[in-house]
C-alpha cells in the first residue's frame, strides 16, 4: 500500500447553527488531537446570523476551553474568492450536521478534490450517492483512525476522489437548472 502522511485540513462550510453541530467538530478535533498530536487544522466557515451569536460564542469557548486555538478556527462569511482559497487550502471536507437538504458544499468539496466524510442525515446519503464515507454514529475513538487512514493511504484516498469524481459528472450530467429558472421566472 502507498503509505504517505498529509498533514489534516479538515473543513466545514455551513451556517453557524447548532442544527450544523459544530460543536461536534470540535468533540473530533479533541479526539483526533489526543490521538494523533496538534499537528492538524480544522477550519469551519459559515456566516451567523446575529440570534445565533450565542451558540458561535459557545463554539469559541469550548476551543478555548479543550486548548484548540491554534488547531480549530472559525471563519465567519468571506467573499467567494476567499471561500475558493480555503477549499484549495484544505484536504478533507467533514460534516457532522444532523440536518441537511441537498448539500451544495458536498457537491463544492468533491468539485475540489476533497475526500468527503459525513455524518449519515437528512439529505447527506442522497447528495453523497456511493461516494465519501458515511457514519452512523458519533463514536469519534472509532472514527479518528478511520479517517486518519483517508490521509496515511493515498490509494484509499485517490479511490474515494475518484467514486466522487464519478458522482459529481453522473450527478452534473443528470441535473438542469431549467425547472429552477421556471419558479423564478413565474
Amino acid at each position: 500500500k502507498n503509505k504517505t502522511f498529509i498533514f489534516p485540513s479538515f473543513l466545514f462550510v455551513g451556517r453557524i447553527a447548532p442544527n450544523k453541530c459544530q460543536d461536534d467538530l470540535i468533540r473530533f478535533a479533541r479526539t483526533w488531537k489526543s490521538i494523533n498530536g496538534n499537528q492538524f487544522s480544522l477550519r469551519m466557515l459559515g456566516f451567523c446570523n446575529p440570534d445565533q451569536q450565542s451558540y458561535l460564542d459557545e463554539l469559541n469557548f469550548m476551543i478555548s476551553q479543550l486548548d484548540l486555538q491554534n488547531e480549530v478556527k472559525i471563519i465567519p462569511y468571506v467573499d467567494e474568492t476567499m471561500v475558493k482559497k480555503i477549499y484549495l487550502e484544505s484536504n478533507l471536507f467533514l460534516s457532522m450536521s444532523e440536518h441537511e437538504g441537498f448539500c451544495v458544499p458536498l457537491m463544492e468539496a468533491m468539485h475540489f478534490q476533497l475526500p468527503v466524510v459525513a455524518f449519515s442525515a437528512g439529505a447527506v446519503p442522497e447528495t453523497l450517492g456511493d461516494s465519501g464515507l458515511l457514519f452512523q454514529n458519533k463514536d469519534f475513538e472509532t472514527l479518528v483512525p478511520l479517517i486518519g487512514e483517508i490521509f496515511k493511504d493515498s490509494d484509499y484516498r485517490n479511490t474515494m476522489i475518484y467514486h466522487q469524481n464519478l458522482h459529481l459528472n453522473s450527478y452534473l450530467k443528470s441535473t438542469s437548472i431549467l425547472p429552477l429558472l421556471e419558479v423564478i421566472k413565474s
